[in-house]
């Protein structure tokens, strides 16, 4: 399945007792450069 998510860019639904309960879908390729930009502009508190 995590073949298919990352190779192929499939998204899969989990399902339980007939209720959808979550997605599981690739992540965004941006998403690295994204929280390196967050953390820069929003360094630790020194406390």
């Amino acid at each position: 399945m995590l073949d298919a998510i990352e190779h192929r860019g499939e998204t899969f639904t989990v399902v339980r007792r007939g209720k959808a309960i979550a997605t599981v879908t690739p992540a965004r390729r941006s998403a690295l450069r994204e929280i390196r930009e967050f953390l820069a502009a929003n360094p630790p508190d020194d406390a």
